[in-house]
């Protein structure tokens, strides 16, 4: 069977909760129950609104939303429908087909006035932040609540390197606090997540600083692709029985 590279996940090199791509993802732990009324935005618009009931009739721990499935349409029936979640329950966001600009924000009706519990381009205490970065090289993350960053080393997928698989199922944690980052490095393997876990109200952003050479890792792309294209070996040998 060949072996089929998603190039475009490569080619990623920038990451942030205010711009949510398909290497990235938010986790929200709502803070009551109650009805919340989720909104879309493209920009400064308003695109698709969505309903989130939290009620002690509903088991579900976690529910998934994907913010692109409302992108550029109008008020959509899976918004009407509605999501469903158990108390203390969480609401996972993500975007499958890549960083596009949306926003999502929700609300919270109380004493039949609406206030706002949530919103991507700043998180709150107790948010989780996850990103997946793949392209091995130096990378720098940024904060805005602080002036000082943090350096991140993804690691070239060396043989030996490759003999620590395990480590992909452990994600790097860090803290986000007043003063920012709790650490000032930290070294990846490409593919394992890098959780950040908001103690303060922020937002983080990471780019690619410096990549690895880059012919070496086109030439380990090639080698990749030359390996799946080998015929498998023959399992029966056809003998011709006229000799």
């Amino acid at each position: 069977m060949a072996i089929k590279i998603n190039k475009t996940a490569f080619s990623h090199t920038s990451f942030s909760n205010e711009d949510l791509g398909s290497l990235s993802y938010i986790v929200h732990q709502l803070p009551k129950k109650g009805y919340y009324n989720g909104k879309i935005y493209q920009g400064k618009k308003v695109i698709d609104h969505f309903e989130l009931t939290c009620s002690d009739e509903f088991k579900t721990r976690q529910v998934d939303i994907d913010i692109c499935s409302f992108r550029n349409t109008p008020i959509s029936e899976k918004g009407k429908s509605g999501f469903k979640v158990g108390p203390e329950g969480y609401v996972v966001f993500f975007n499958s087909q890549g960083t596009s600009g949306l926003r999502v924000r929700l609300d919270l009706l109380e004493k039949e006035k609406f206030r706002n519990t949530f919103d991507n381009t700043k998180l709150g205490k107790g948010d989780l932040l996850v990103f997946t970065l793949l392209r091995p090289g130096s990378y720098r993350a940024l904060a805005s609540n602080a002036r000082s960053g943090l350096n991140l080393e993804v690691q070239y997928p060396t043989e030996k390197l490759l003999t620590r698989r395990q480590d992909l199922n452990k994600p790097v944690e860090i803290e986000v606090g007043k003063k920012g980052f709790n650490i000032n490095s930290a070294k990846l393997l490409p593919g394992q997540g890098l959780l950040f876990r908001f103690q303060e109200p922020s937002s983080v952003i990471t780019r690619l600083a410096k990549p690895v050479d880059e012919g070496k890792f086109n030439d380990k792309l090639k080698l990749v692709r030359k390996k799946s294209k080998k015929k498998p070996r023959r399992q029966v040998h056809w003998v011709n029985p006229r000799k």
